[in-house]
């Protein structure tokens, strides 16, 4: 799960921080004129476009999930805001309000950054070692897969990073939604995605 130091290192690959800049200044524009939000903690509300929407998947956010969604929140955001009013979860109340105009826009950014970010090539390679999900070892490759492809992973889609391999059980609208995600994300080709998937207990 990204933690506040590996936010800023985003902000570092090149063309991430103007895309994100450029992204505040529209939502500012088309949501919410007097935010005040750094590219930092703009960009953390940008990383929660999967959790948000698998939490809506059932058409509303649960209290558990608003918690652990806040909690992601802050984890994120820059300076830590434990004992005062966090940017981020602020600005999230705007991004839900408005979240099937955005999610497009923010899911198309994702995309762009993990090809900057993320070393596929190793993914690909990975997949090469296998031709079927049954035959893939996803706990193994999981430890083998790039860092920070591992970190976007348990940051979109679980609460907690060691229960990245475990089984979890899911709703079968929440299993559906992540498959979407995949594909939007276009990571939904990957063997170690497809393994991770299959780490779900649909309900």
């Amino acid at each position: 799960m990204f933690t506040e130091d590996q936010v800023s290192a985003l902000l570092k690959f090149d063309g991430v921080e103007q895309n994100v800049e450029s992204l505040k200044l529209r939502f500012k524009e088309e949501e919410v004129s007097l935010l005040e939000m750094n590219n930092h903690d703009f960009l953390s509300l940008i990383i929660l476009t999967p959790v948000l929407d698998i939490a809506l998947a059932n058409g509303s956010i649960s209290l558990m999930e608003e918690m652990a969604i806040n909690q992601k929140a802050r984890k994120m955001s820059k300076g830590g805001f434990f004992l005062q009013a966090d940017p981020v979860v602020y600005a999230l109340k705007y991004c839900i309000k408005s979240f099937d105009k955005w999610k497009d826009r923010f899911y198309d950014f994702l995309v762009e950054t993990m090809k900057t970010a993320v070393n596929f090539k190793e993914l690909k390679i990975m997949n090469g070692h296998s031709e079927r999900v049954l035959d893939f070892e996803f706990e193994k490759n999981l430890f083998q897969a790039p860092y920070i492809f591992a970190q976007f992973m348990s940051t979109f889609f679980i609460n907690d990073i060691e229960q990245t391999t475990v089984t979890k059980k899911i709703s079968q609208i929440e299993y559906e939604k992540i498959l979407e995600i995949g594909r939007k994300l276009k990571i939904d080709h990957l063997l170690i995605f497809k393994g991770f998937c299959q780490t779900f207990s649909v309900k």
